[in-house]
């Protein structure tokens, strides 16, 4: 099998590139079940088999690593783009905010990572959580400004109104 984004070489029944850790797209199938406790290869069902069995794949660090950090760097890119668009259209802001921390807690650290790494995680965290709540902060702020608008225009008004009534 060829890896779509790096064009290395993945050996069959890995779910996840060695050299670049991008996921393998691969359909993964049930063995039906058989009365005699085996599966269709003749082993037992509790046999640690890499093409039926995604957890059976051997831990590779950097793989993993390379895996988290494209995560990190999709859920980032959502943070950012929540800050921006949250500044022109606050509703959206929050929909891309919300989206970048599903996607930084679909990271699901197995195995150890480095301080770095965990570093990374959290800040990428609190800028999806800035990406929602700028755009709120700026929500609040913009339906004062209109109140105080209204209020102000309403005061003019009204001594607008005052001055006339003593002029007749």
């Amino acid at each position: 099998m060829i890896c779509r984004k790096c064009g290395s070489n993945i050996p069959d029944g890995t779910y996840y590139c060695n050299n670049c850790g991008e996921p393998v797209q691969t359909n993964y199938n049930q063995q039906p079940f058989e009365y005699n406790g085996a599966n269709n290869a003749g082993q037992p069902y509790g046999y640690m088999n890499v093409q039926n069995n995604p957890f059976a794949q051997q831990y590779n660090s950097q793989a993993y690593e390379l895996m988290i950090r494209s995560k990190i760097d999709n859920a980032k890119t959502m943070g950012i783009i929540a800050i921006i668009v949250g500044l022109f259209v606050p509703l959206l802001g929050i929909v891309f905010g919300v989206i970048g921390i599903v996607k930084i807690n679909e990271i699901n650290i197995a195995f150890p990572v480095s301080y770095d790494l965990q570093h990374s995680i959290k800040s990428t965290r609190k800028l999806c959580i800035a990406g929602i709540v700028v755009p709120i902060v700026l929500w609040i702020l913009i339906v004062f400004c209109y109140i105080a608008l209204i209020a102000v225009m309403g005061v003019a008004y009204d001594q607008l109104f005052e001055s006339f009534s003593y002029v007749g």
